[in-house]
């Protein structure tokens, strides 16, 4: 039995380099992991409330939490409450066209909410884990209101 003394090759150093390279990275990356938080920013959101009964905007007030359909916290706090009302279009009998105009008996509310959230690496605002963006569906509701919403501006 030929007995062959151990050797330490080059290929043996150089996986040897590898594990400790990686084992360094792996180690740097766990220990970065705590500090990558993004900033939290305070944000406005102006949301529309679009036809609704008249005196609805009554319900809701400033200082009222707002939350998102089904959450179990408030991703806001109401800051004004104005209404209008309501825009429609609305069919000319004598041009056939349609065009904007104010239609009696319901309101369009909008609402000024103050929120916390922060602006990811893409440029987006979010905001209670959700995407924030002109014309976003918002169902929601204050703790007496019930509505469908929909984002008109996020500062």
């Amino acid at each position: 039995m030929n007995q062959r003394s151990f050797s330490f090759t080059l290929k043996d150093a150089l996986i040897t380099l590898l594990l400790i390279g990686a084992a360094f990275i792996i180690a740097l990356k766990a220990s970065m992991a705590g500090k990558l938080v993004m900033p939290h920013k305070e944000m406005t959101v102006t949301v529309a409330i679009e036809g609704q009964l008249p005196s609805f905007h009554k319900s809701i007030r400033p200082g009222d939490k707002i939350f998102q359909k089904g959450a179990l916290q408030p991703f806001g706090e109401v800051t004004a409450v104005k209404a209008v009302p309501a825009k429609k279009y609305l069919p000319d009998t004598t041009t056939g066209k349609y065009r904007l105009a104010s239609f009696k008996g319901e309101e369009d509310v909008y609402l000024t909410i103050k929120s916390s959230g922060f602006i990811s690496l893409h440029g987006s605002p979010i905001i209670d884990n959700t995407f924030f963006h002109p014309n976003l569906y918002l169902p929601a509701k204050t703790d007496r209101a019930v509505f469908a919403s929909r984002v008109i501006s996020v500062e």
